[in-house]
């Protein structure tokens, strides 16, 4: 084969790898969080210390569906997304973060209430790794719904 057919041909493997790799990232099916079992049920502390804590059970926890308990330290409203800050039980700050379902609008005075919900897991935010984001982690939750036990 002359360099020209061998150039040409891993250019086409590697489109074709591309466009197979596009397809398996981008055309996901969307979780429905609220007909999905979580794969954790307990408080926000509880969550917030798992996740902390690292290895393969915080690993597990990245992208599945969770179920938190905790008291809403305050709401925080955008033109398209409602963001709920729970506490979990850090001194130093930390809490947990979680981002309402598009369209799912929170009803009532929440702050200060306990509520339980439903979401997807991000993690710990990144802004807050190192010896500083040691003392206020802050767990993130996607497409959230208020749940009910």
């Amino acid at each position: 084969m002359t360099r020209k057919t061998l150039l040409l041909s891993a250019a086409v493997l590697g489109l074709l790898a591309f466009g197979a790799v596009y397809l398996f990232v981008f055309n996901k099916p969307h979780v429905n969080v609220a007909r999905s079992e979580a794969r954790f049920d307990g408080t926000a502390t509880e969550l917030l210390q798992t996740l902390e804590a690292g290895g393969p059970e915080a690993e597990a926890l990245i992208g599945a569906v969770v179920a938190v308990v905790g008291t809403v330290e305050s709401v925080a409203q955008t033109e398209s997304s409602h963001t709920l800050t729970l506490d979990a039980g850090n001194p130093m700050g930390g809490g947990l973060s979680a981002v309402m379902a598009e369209g799912y609008s929170p009803s009532g005075d929440l702050e200060g209430n306990s509520i339980r919900l439903k979401g997807l897991c991000a993690g710990l935010s990144e802004a807050d790794e190192g010896l500083l984001g040691a003392l206020g982690s802050n767990v993130q939750l996607t497409d959230c719904i208020l749940d009910t036990p």
